[in-house]
């Protein structure tokens, strides 16, 4: 991934719940957000960012891929989230299958660091 000609924006003090089954990817994209001043949780499963949202701790965005190992998707970690935390927002990504669920917004990969950020500058803080 490059950083070339990607605008600065104020990303504040947000938290970001990234799940992602791909550590490469994982890694990356965690790194990236936490040079933009981001706090970074990372969650390789969606089983894993379940049980850290249901410990009822600050997330101010999910940003989650479809397909992962485990118990729970994507797609069932942002019904789980529009149902319990539904001011939350969340973000899925895959490269395969998009997703049409009701408050949820879409990103297929490969996407770029600069389509992703005004995405997160979009999203809300929440408590």
């Amino acid at each position: 991934m490059s950083e070339l000609n990607i605008p600065a924006v104020d990303l504040g003090e947000r938290v970001i719940l990234l799940v992602e089954d791909e550590r490469s990817l994982l890694t990356a994209l965690a790194s990236f957000l936490r040079r933009k001043g981001i706090t970074v949780v990372e969650a390789e499963t969606g089983d894993e960012a379940l049980q850290f949202l249901m410990e009822n701790r600050r997330v101010d965005l999910v940003l989650s891929d479809i397909e992962m190992p485990g118990s729970i998707n994507g797609v069932g970690l942002a019904q789980w989230i529009k149902v319990n935390r539904p001011a939350l927002p969340v973000v899925l990504t895959s490269g395969r299958q998009s997703t049409a669920l009701p408050g949820v917004a879409f990103l297929p990969k490969p996407f770029s660091l600069g389509e992703l950020l005004p995405i997160i500058e979009g999203a809300g803080t929440q408590a």
